[in-house]
């Protein structure tokens, strides 16, 4: 895959029962093409097409860590990878980790398509909302970490903050491992208490568009979320129980306020 690439740099960016959640599936590529924009949606329609004009379509690619940025000047035929969906949607977000941000231009296009990559779970996630998370094909994951600036990338978001019933959690940070890759859980008796858990993430990552609602057993150690429900270590378990039952109290108001990202 031929490309330039340009360096720059950057500034530094920044309980009652309840049931349970069942999987959904992964879009294919059309809706993918939706979800990421203008810019996004010309470049997997040209893609598509494939004609030997539109392969030739300028395209460019940002791709921003916490210090520095990076520019791939290339084509749509050659980009188009980065759009592609080698196994579909994640029916569950991948954990919190470091990431890159990242920006696509088509040439013609007047938007700009943001986004985010994060490489340890080899994915992407493209504004506007809703929008999925698309595991990379190798191609695209190879040809990413090729083109990564230079400097760390941003650093693992921990929540700004966290509703555990209907209090405040005391403190926020144990709660970015919700979507820790635990073991499977098998379904849960009838009569299970659940706990509902909101977890608010800071604005400019891309787990801020994850505000659904969690439901947790802490009894039974049983994280119900999108995919299906996985068994928490029992400190986790205890620390939800506690927060549950001695953090601040939220008005309804209060609530809503609480859950805008950070």
């Amino acid at each position: 895959m031929r490309s330039t690439s340009t360096r720059s740099r950057t500034d530094t960016g920044g309980g009652g029962a309840l049931p349970p959640p069942t999987p959904h599936s992964g879009r294919g590529s059309r809706a993918l093409s939706v979800a990421v924009g203008a810019a996004a949606a010309c470049l997997a329609l040209t893609a598509e097409r494939a004609t030997p004009a539109d392969s030739e379509v300028r395209a460019s690619l940002r791709i921003c860590g916490a210090l520095a940025c990076t520019t791939v000047k290339s084509t749509v035929a050659r980009l188009s990878p980065i759009l592609a969906q080698a196994e579909g949607g994640l029916s569950v977000p991948p954990p919190a980790a470091a990431f890159y941000r990242l920006g696509l231009r088509v040439k013609g296009s007047p938007r700009v398509a943001r986004g985010w990559y994060v490489p340890s779970a080899a994915v992407t996630r493209w504004l506007p909302a809703p929008s999925s998370w698309s595991r990379l094909p190798r191609a695209a994951t190879a040809f990413l970490t090729r083109h990564l600036p230079s400097g760390p990338p941003y650093r693992r978001p921990r929540p700004a903050r966290v509703v555990v019933g209907r209090r405040l959690a005391r403190d926020p940070r144990p709660y970015a491992h919700v979507f820790d890759r635990f073991p499977e859980a098998p379904g849960p008796p009838p009569g299970v208490r659940w706990i509902t858990l909101r977890v608010a993430w800071p604005a400019g990552t891309p787990w801020r568009l994850e505000h659904a609602s969690l439901s947790v057993s802490p009894a039974k150690r049983i994280l119900a979320r999108p995919g299906g429900w996985v068994r928490i270590p029992a400190t986790f378990a205890q620390l939800i129980a506690r927060d549950a039952r001695s953090g601040r109290a939220v008005s309804s108001r209060g609530h809503e306020a609480a859950l805008q990202p950070g």
